[in-house]
C-alpha cells in the first residue's frame, strides 16, 4: 500500500495511512533537504501532519543543507592520457 498525498488527512495517524519505518526515512530525508530540522524519531512522536508541522514551524530551520551533487559519469576523473593506456591494455 503507498502513501499518496491524496490519501493524507491532516488529523489521521501516518502510520494508519500506510507509513513504516523506511517510508519515515525517505520521508524525513526529503524534509531536511528543503531545510527542515526532522528526525525519524519526530514522526513517531507527532503521528499527524498537524501535530508534526505545529512541531516543526516551533523549530529553527538547518543552516546548513547539503545539497547532493550530481554524480560522476565513469572515467570522467581520469586523464585522457592515462584512460588511452587502460585502453590499450
Amino acid at each position: 500500500m503507498a502513501l499518496e498525498v491524496a490519501d493524507l488527512e491532516r488529523q489521521k495517524d501516518w502510520f494508519e495511512l500506510g507509513m513504516n519505518s523506511i517510508k519515515a526515512v525517505k520521508v524525513v530525508s526529503i524534509l531536511r533537504e528543503a531545510g527542515l530540522d526532522v528526525v525519524v524519531e519526530d514522526l513517531y512522536r507527532f503521528t499527524t501532519i498537524i501535530e508534526l508541522s505545529e512541531e516543526l514551524t516551533a523549530r529553527e530551520p538547518i543552516q546548513n543543507v547539503v545539497q547532493q551533487e550530481p554524480p560522476v559519469e565513469k572515467f570522467s576523473l581520469i586523464s585522457a592520457e592515462d584512460l588511452e593506456k587502460l585502453l590499450k591494455d
